[in-house]
């Protein structure tokens, strides 16, 4: 089978690709990573998608931390657009005349507000790390296109 034939399988079955190459982490089962050698499918998946530990003298440690970088900015932005919209529900809620919690929402809206932009920052750096790799640089939401004109 073909890469391309495992991704068309797995689009066709709505189940990560990975999936389909190994049991799910919570089996208990193990499968063949190699010719003789067994691995408990968590650390099979992890061997795969370049999230398990190497040893010190790794060749592919470098693309590892690559793979980190952006898998941490794919979830920095996940936070920030989560923690942007929910700051936006808790102003509108905090700017209700009729809302009898409207001091809590305004914290709420506020603490929220402030965890985006804690995201954002650390968005930026990611970005500074990644930049300086020479990585293509990951697309960003339109409230985060100001990150591009940094350096």
């Amino acid at each position: 089978m073909s890469v391309a034939e495992l991704l068309v399988m797995a689009k066709a079955l709505q189940v990560p690709p990975l999936l389909l190459l190994t049991p799910p982490p919570g089996s208990g089962e193990t499968v063949a990573v190699l010719p003789g050698v067994d691995a408990a499918a968590p650390e099979a998946l992890a061997w795969i998608d370049g999230t398990a530990p190497g040893s010190s003298e790794d060749e592919g440690a470098d693309v590892r931390a690559e793979l980190r970088l952006l898998r941490d900015h794919q979830e920095l932005v996940k936070e920030w657009t989560a923690r942007t919209r929910a700051a936006s529900i808790a102003e509108a809620r905090a700017g209700d005349p009729e809302e009898p919690h409207r001091s809590a929402w305004r914290d709420a809206a506020h603490g929220h507000a402030q965890a985006a932009e804690h995201a954002a920052a650390r968005i930026a750096s990611l970005r500074e790390e990644i930049r300086a790799r020479g990585l293509a640089m990951p697309k960003l939401p339109p409230g985060l296109i100001h990150l591009n004109l940094r350096g």
